[in-house]
């Protein structure tokens, strides 16, 4: 496996251009989200809070938890299909990376052409991918509303659940879906891999998701001093620290989209005959 880090860190920091996918998702991810959460709060203030006629003020609602209830059901799908559209663009930066990795092992000059018609081959592997990856997301957060609601019941400190709760589910995601996502870069005749890859994937994977948790409760550390200074902390400015921060906190996908791309093209030098099952 040290062969296979070798290589991965040697593609990473010897072609930027294996950085363009993963910045390009995580910039789209960014935009739609600010977007969806701008919509949100435009239509709940519009369409379900009321506003006193002379000041313009927001009247505080009578039944609150209503109010709640109403926005989740009407809005909840909005947010969801966010959710699902970053998970795309990310499955899709994964596609294009090892679309990628694989032009320039081969010594081919990787060009838009060659990268839409891999997207447009795998575009319903993509889709599934995403699918499975949604699932989970939407699985671990009914765990996690049903942990909370426990938590307050039993008089446990609610900041301290949903760190540690995030952590586990993003790890236990992280494990599951490596086989599955090597198995979207695979055609039927592909060479097996072999189980070391398959646990080298998933470790490597379980790794580069901590690190980016780690880089996003880090970075805003960053952020806040740098909106200390009037000129960044509003507008524009704000903005374009704000983008800059989730892309690096996002970094991390970009090795691991890299390792899991050698493993599935299995190319690495230390290819053995056993077989192993890549879970779907």
């Amino acid at each position: 496996m040290r062969d296979l880090w070798r290589k991965t860190t040697a593609l990473f920091w010897e072609n930027p251009i294996l950085w363009l996918p993963v910045v390009c998702a995580d910039l789209l991810a960014f935009c739609f989200t600010r977007l969806q959460k701008l919509l949100t709060r435009q239509l709940v203030n519009s369409l379900l809070l009321s506003h006193s006629a002379l000041t313009g003020q927001v009247i505080p609602p009578a039944d609150q938890h209503a109010v709640i209830t109403k926005a989740a059901i009407i809005f909840g799908p909005f947010v969801w299909g966010t959710y699902f559209l970053n998970t795309c663009l990310f499955t899709a930066a994964f596609v294009v990376t090892a679309t990628l990795v694989s032009a320039l092992e081969e010594h081919v000059r990787p060009d838009l052409p060659l990268v839409l018609g891999s997207l447009r081959s795998r575009s319903r592997r993509i889709l599934v991918l995403s699918i499975k990856l949604l699932a989970l997301y939407a699985l671990a957060a009914a765990l996690l509303l049903q942990a909370t609601t426990l938590a307050q019941k039993w008089k446990f400190p609610v900041t301290y659940l949903i760190p540690c709760f995030l952590v586990l589910v993003t790890v236990c995601i992280a494990y599951c879906m490596a086989p599955p996502g090597i198995s979207v870069l695979r055609n039927a005749e592909s060479r097996s891999v072999t189980p070391e890859y398959i646990a080298w994937g998933r470790s490597f994977s379980m790794l580069m998701v901590l690190s980016s948790l780690a880089a996003g409760y880090f970075v805003p550390m960053v952020e806040q001093s740098l909106f200390a200074s009037p000129l960044l902390a509003r507008g524009i400015p704000r903005l374009i620290i704000e983008a800059l921060a989730s892309s690096v906190a996002a970094f991390p996908y970009v090795l691991l989209f890299i390792s899991l791309s050698l493993i599935a093209a299995n190319d690495t030098g230390e290819a053995e005959p056993a077989h192993a099952s890549l879970g779907a």
